[in-house]
């Protein structure tokens, strides 16, 4: 994301703070939902009416078609074949997202998702009652448009019902959002960037140790900037009276691919668990199925190609392993040693850093015969 689309960002999201704490709470909705229209229509039109649509859809399946389990489905399968043909077919740097390979539409990965889950909550009975005016404004909530975090309508509904002026969350949220920036702008964008990285390239030779230096940066950069809009979204949420849920907590730290996975871009983990490994664990009754059917579904919804259908297999197959490890091991005196815990912390952090050199490899290789 460029530094002109963040600083719109923040402009936005200081605009919807301030409508929060000075608007009549019965106002208050349309006050956020101003904000996020305001936001899109500066920063991509186009993404407003991608938006707009998907909206459009489940407003009518949730009012229209009440219960129905194949309206349902319908509009599931309309969202996600809709996002999966834009991946495909979209020009190369078209619209303004941040996406590996094609560049999406600002937020529609992440919308596209909020969109489904609403979809399979309200046909669960799972949602609180709401109006339209309130589901848009949830779906356009203007810090977490961007990159996520994918927040849940029920907890937006709940937060809004109960919303209050609270001094504390807005210094806490301001911190966030300054934290956030510092991570954008100084750590990612000027010292990773602009130095690192071309003394990197300028000072050491072509050499397996350069490539490996030059994984390791790229994965800094990806969670420091990725958590930087993560810390931008859940601080303007504070600073307007929403609480949204973590989306990093140290993944690096942590010691096995099971782990790590509760630790990076959480609410995209919890949302495959929820909707894609819960359902094919209850039709399988296999937990190896539901964990390949998510992280491969996360895969690819990353980018539709061999090599991110490769990489979530390469994850879920970890996941497995790793499982049929603590099975096996259950007891094991060595596991509870810090010696082991560093050891296999190490392993995690190497396993994940290797994910997409392999995968590329593979599917060169795949691609080629």
């Amino acid at each position: 994301m460029s530094e002109s689309l963040l600083s719109l960002l923040i402009g936005w999201c200081a605009f919807a703070s301030a409508a929060a704490w000075l608007v009549p709470k019965t106002w208050l909705t349309y006050a956020l939902l101003a904000a996020g229209v305001g936001f899109l229509v500066m920063a991509d039109i186009f993404s407003l009416a991608l938006l707009a649509f998907g909206a459009c859809v489940v407003l009518v399946v949730t009012r229209s078609f009440k219960g129905r389990y194949l309206a349902t489905i319908a509009g599931v399968l309309l969202l996600a074949t809709g996002y999966l043909a834009f991946i495909v077919t979209a020009p190369r740097g078209f619209g303004s997202g941040i996406a590996s390979g094609v560049v999406l539409p600002l937020g529609m990965a992440f919308s596209t998702l909020r969109l489904i889950h609403v979809l399979i909550e309200h046909y669960k009975g799972g949602l609180r009652d709401h109006t339209a005016v309130e589901f848009l404004a949830y779906l356009l909530l203007p810090g977490s448009l961007p990159v996520g975090p994918i927040h849940r309508l029920d907890d937006f509904i709940r937060d809004l019902r109960r919303h209050r002026r609270d001094p504390s969350l807005l210094s806490s949220g301001l911190e966030r959002v300054l934290y956030g920036m510092v991570k954008i702008v100084f750590i990612c964008n000027y010292l990773l960037q602009q130095k690192i990285h071309p003394l990197l390239e300028v000072t050491a030779p072509a050499t397996l140790l350069t490539d490996y230096l030059g994984l390791i940066l790229s994965w800094c950069n990806l969670y420091i900037a990725f958590s930087g809009f993560s810390d931008i979204a859940i601080g303007t949420a504070a600073m307007t009276g929403f609480r949204l849920r973590e989306n990093f907590d140290w993944p690096f730290l942590a010691s096995d691919i099971t782990q790590f996975w509760r630790r990076w871009h959480i609410s995209l983990a919890h949302w495959c668990r929820d909707y894609v490994y819960a359902p094919v664990l209850a039709i399988s009754r296999r937990p190896v199925m539901g964990v390949l059917a998510a992280m491969v579904v996360l895969g690819l919804w990353h980018e539709f190609s061999l090599r991110y259908l490769l990489w979530g297999v390469y994850h879920g197959l970890g996941i497995a392993a790793h499982r049929a490890f603590v099975q096996h091991t259950a007891g094991v005196a060595f596991r509870n040693h810090l010696w082991w815990n560093i050891v296999a912390t190490l392993m995690t952090l190497h396993f994940v850093l290797f994910s997409f050199p392999v995968t590329k490899a593979v599917a060169s290789w795949l691609s080629s015969l």
